[in-house]
């Protein structure tokens, strides 16, 4: 470790610190409002807070993804409390370490500016400083994947097997957490293979099979079900072409980091062969596995931006250095160069000044949205629903909601396997109005809220409720809140 950290300046501590700083003050202030950025945040929550409660994920708890992620989160919420603003707080850790990760690898390949830039395009982006805020598992995912892969590179590059192992670990452990990151362990292998470096892929792969010790633990059946056999019948979400716009919308939303991303590749390609155009490759296998999954969501496409800031800083670094260069050029030295010199020169000096510019204004249109996110009020709907919970229910009390995260606010308890009752889960036919109503009898559940329409969509549900539930408040857009009646109809 001390070979790669034995030229740090203090310029380049004093710049990284204060890129931290800026990333963190965007992070965790009111990271605790009473709000949802998306309602996979619900399911999240209420799946460690069911699992802290004794329930066991895929065996009582549903869960389509690996278990790394929930069990992470629950023993961060063990640790720290039971709220939302310490969920989301793991999320801001993660995103720091990616922001860590970013960082390394672009100073590797284009030197500390490259990193400082990378850094600092990362901290402020706009939809991964949103989702570095949401309890989601790209962020996490991600951000284990980044060391991951510095670690690779610089473990390949001083033949350093312990490296290659950590390597091994940190990338599986974010493929756990959200499994198309195993694409950079995909890319891995054959560069070993390739280089004859049997030794190096025997511990990567003994890293790779680490987080692959605990799923033995938890009912693999049932695992298999909810992970595998659940994605295989999930419904498409759109053509190609509407993950295309849906992927689009999110890059335009930081248009200097993207412009400094594309000219980036070039960098990439020529500053250090490997370092750089592992990032294109990994970069090109996510965007191609986000453009062809069939069940994609919009806040997958997040971890695409992480390594186009690493070409961004990169592409920047490199422009930057390349107008000192030209600016130290005296005039006589100009006259004797070729033309053909000459004009690279020119061009060098064109682009880099336009990205500078590009960004520069970019920026400020970014910082204004960072200024809106950390601004945003509790919502007033959602602070009377909890209310209202718990005014009407006890702690041993249990809810059936489509909006989970209520549930969480009010700290109240629903029946372990309706966590996740997502539009997926019941197009799939992996939730029905049967189960739904067998769980609404089995734990006695004292309220039922229809918030989203995804319980709506289970008409008979819905006609069981209105039997055996009183409206007590209707907030008008299908947000309405039942109270178990004591003589149904």
């Amino acid at each position: 470790m001390r070979l790669m950290f034995h030229r740090v300046s203090l310029l380049e501590v004093m710049l990284f610190v204060a890129t931290l700083c800026v990333a963190l003050y965007f992070r965790v202030t009111n990271l605790g409002g009473m709000f949802s950025y998306d309602y996979d945040e619900g399911v999240y929550s209420m799946s460690a807070r069911m699992i802290l409660g004794g329930n066991l994920p895929f065996t009582q708890v549903f869960s389509s993804q690996p278990p790394h992620f929930i069990l992470f989160l629950a023993a961060f919420l063990k640790m720290f409390g039971m709220s939302i603003a310490y969920a989301r707080l793991f999320i801001v850790f993660t995103s720091i370490i990616g922001i860590i990760g970013a960082y390394l690898i672009a100073r590797d390949i284009g030197g500390y500016k490259a990193g400082f830039a990378s850094s600092l395009m990362l901290s402020i982006s706009p939809y991964f400083l949103r989702q570095s805020r949401s309890v989601q598992s790209e962020i996490p995912s991600i951000g284990f994947c980044l060391i991951g892969i510095w670690l690779f590179l610089i473990g390949l590059r001083n033949k350093n097997n312990r490296y290659l192992l950590v390597s091994g670990l940190l990338v599986c452990l974010g493929a756990m957490m959200k499994l198309n990151i195993g694409l950079a362990a995909l890319l891995m292998v054959p560069i070993l293979l390739v280089k004859r470096n049997f030794r190096g892929l025997t511990y990567l792969i003994l890293g790779l099979l680490l987080p692959l010790t605990i799923p033995p633990f938890f009912d693999l059946n049932k695992m298999m079900e909810q992970m595998i056999l659940f994605h295989l019948v999930k419904p498409a979400t759109g053509t190609i072409n509407d993950r295309w716009e849906s992927i689009k919308s999110i890059l335009l939303m930081d248009t200097g980091l993207l412009a400094s991303a594309i000219v980036g590749v070039y960098f990439c390609a020529i500053k250090r062969k490997l370092d750089g155009i592992f990032i294109i490759m990994f970069t090109a296998a996510l965007f191609l596995f986000l453009i062809l999954y069939r069940a994609f969501f919009l806040h997958q496409a997040v971890v695409l931006i992480p390594p186009l800031a690493i070409m961004g800083g990169v592409a920047l670094a490199s422009s930057l250095e390349g107008i000192q260069k030209i600016i130290r050029c005296k005039r006589a030295i100009l006259t004797r160069v070729k033309a053909r010199a000459v004009l690279i020169r020119v061009f060098t000096l064109i682009i880099g000044v336009a990205l500078l510019l590009n960004y520069c204004v970019s920026a400020v249109n970014v910082i204004r949205y960072a200024l809106g996110l950390i601004s945003q009020g509790d919502n007033p709907v959602f602070r009377d629903a909890v209310e209202i919970i718990r005014n009407y229910t006890d702690v041993s009390d249990y809810v059936i909601l489509d909006e989970q995260i209520l549930a969480f606010f009010a700290e109240r308890d629903v029946p372990p396997d309706l966590v996740d009752t997502s539009h997926m889960r019941i197009s799939s036919g992996y939730l029905d109005s049967n189960s739904v109503i067998r769980y609404a009898e089995q734990y006695r559940v004292k309220m039922v809220i229809l918030w989203t329409g995804r319980l709506r969509r289970l008409s008979d549900f819905v006609n069981y409720v209105k039997s055996n539930y009183r409206l007590i408040k209707d907030y008008g857009e299908g947000r309405e809140i039942y109270i178990r009646m004591e003589n149904p109809k």
